[in-house]
């Protein structure tokens, strides 16, 4: 386990030291590799001593089910050893560990990694454990750093509480937080981030500490939008709290499908234009366009389905109007849901099933609604979207109102001035993995479009929670005017760059 050339460790861990003393290896070499083989199975039952049945080997039983991706582009990137962390004090022993044995690892909460950062031919630190969800004081909430969202929406529900969240349920809360956290909330109460009250981190040195507005205040900015992974090994977060008990919400679940290009770059506009114009806070949408045939005619001729999802906190008769002059653009084709109750009820109806996909998404901000002649545009990109099997689209999620009432350099969420967040989603699966071809040229359509977007959009930057392999300059794209200042606390905290994986945030 130690840092040793990839061929010289595979061999010693698999095969032992007899297998490199056989017949051709001079005496002085097995000697010398004899002495590394030693060291790393000294080094291992350290770790054992550490984890005891947390540590996972590739040989061991529940090694598959602990190293399972999200996304299925990074399914054979498998690890060298999985350390399972139950606790604070676990975690910080093995990162102390990793340090003096020069282990090269990867931390893994959980959810997702759009770009396989939780995956790889390392040690991964396995925050899994460390799921506990607790009341501290009324209003808040404390999450440990391997929590699951459904488990925060469950004990939410159970309080009668809310705070900005996805729709997706198996996504890591760890992950989700510090890389910003959207979700249908944050127009009125802002990014997750934004309700962030205290975090507890092991640093590369291996000691716990809490951040906050009073402790380690440049630390705290950082881990709110500085995205996982960069400065330490978070173990837990403390938020501030909605009451929600007595709230009633209305969700829509909607699609609108024609094949009429026009009327289809029309009624996305006045969608986006209408719900750019809300400046209540009270409305959260996403709205989602995929050039596909219909779903209850599979030999129809293919068209443009816009899947519109998204909630309303105010008075229902409102949202009905607005979606009723829409139905007047294009009659809707679906309602999957349409629903005024209670809070959680209602969260419940936008739930996102987690199915599994090779994938990659190509995200940007845009500070406006485009015109209907470049969404006109956008939707000539999506007609020549590639035969795959999986779902490609051009999304938009609204943003704005109490996002960008916090200034971008309050905390490292730069994202501050825009009104929606676009991207290009490109999704197959195993049947097309098998024509390497055909995946480039989706890959080659993905990069066009998603240059046709940064050129026609009036827009700039990148998601850091949807981290996206292909960008080139994604330290600017992620982080703007704040990236110096990230660079800074890098190195205060991790001079070293002990923890790193392919887009990581350098030290200055």
């Amino acid at each position: 386990m130690t840092r040793l050339p990839e061929m010289s460790r595979r061999h010693l861990l698999a095969g032992g030291a007899a297998a490199l003393a056989g017949v051709g290896v001079r005496p002085a070499l097995a000697s010398e590799l004899q002495a590394l083989f030693d060291a790393s199975q000294r080094a291992i039952q350290q770790l054992r001593l550490i984890l005891g049945d947390g540590l996972y080997l590739p040989a061991d039983d529940g090694f598959g089910l602990k190293a399972q991706v999200n996304n299925l582009r990074y399914i054979a990137d498998l690890p060298h050893a999985i350390a399972v962390c139950p606790s604070p004090v676990i975690a910080a022993n093995v990162v102390d560990w990793c340090r003096d044995n020069q282990v090269v690892f990867r931390i893994k909460g959980g959810g997702h990694s759009y770009a396989g950062f939780s995956a790889g031919p390392v040690l991964i630190i396995y925050t899994q454990g460390m799921d506990a969800i607790s009341v501290p004081a009324p209003g808040l909430v404390k999450v440990g750093a391997g929590a699951i969202n459904y488990m925060l929406y469950d004990q939410l529900e159970l309080l009668g509480q809310t705070l900005t969240h996805g729709r997706c349920p198996m996504v890591g809360a760890a992950g989700f937080v510090l890389g910003g956290g959207i979700g249908f909330d944050m127009r009125r109460f802002g990014m997750a981030c934004d309700m962030l009250e205290e975090t507890s981190i092991v640093l590369a040195s291996g000691q716990e500490v809490t951040a906050s507005a009073t402790e380690h205040p440049d630390l705290f900015w950082a881990l709110r939008g500085g995205a996982g992974g960069n400065f330490g090994l978070s173990t837990g977060f403390t938020f501030r709290t909605v009451d929600v008990s007595d709230q009633v919400l209305t969700v829509f679940d909607r699609t609108w499908q024609t094949p009429d290009q026009e009327r289809m770059a029309l009624l996305l506009y006045e969608m986006m234009a209408v719900f750019q114009a809300d400046d209540s806070g009270l409305l959260g949408s996403r709205m989602s366009v995929q050039y596909t045939r219909p779903p209850w005619d599979p030999e129809g001729e293919p068209g443009f389905a816009l899947n519109l999802v998204g909630q309303w906190a105010g008075e229902e008769r409102q949202i009905r109007e607005i979606l009723q002059a829409l139905d007047v653009i294009l009659p809707v084709s679906a309602v999957r849901a349409q629903f005024t109750g209670p809070y959680w009820a209602a969260q419940h109806l936008l739930e996102e099933p987690d199915e599994a996909y090779f994938y990659q998404e190509r995200s940007t901000f845009v500070a406006d609604t485009p015109s209907p002649e470049v969404l006109y545009q956008a939707l000539d990109h999506l007609r020549a979207r590639p035969p795959v099997h999986g779902p490609c689209d051009m999304r938009f999620f609204q943003t704005g109102g109490a996002v960008n009432a916090v200034a971008p350099d309050q905390t490292a969420f730069v994202h501050r001035d825009s009104q929606w967040l676009p991207l290009v989603g490109y999704y197959w699966t195993a049947r097309d993995q098998r024509d390497p071809g055909l995946i480039a040229r989706g890959h080659a359509w993905q990069d066009a479009f998603y240059a046709f977007m940064l050129q026609a959009f009036p827009g700039t930057g990148a998601f850091q929670n949807f981290p996206d392999p292909s960008l080139q300059d994604w330290q600017t794209a992620y982080y703007g005017q704040n990236l110096e200042r990230l660079r800074q606390v890098k190195a205060a905290y991790d001079p070293q760059f002990l923890f790193d994986f392919p887009q990581a945030i350098p030290p200055a």
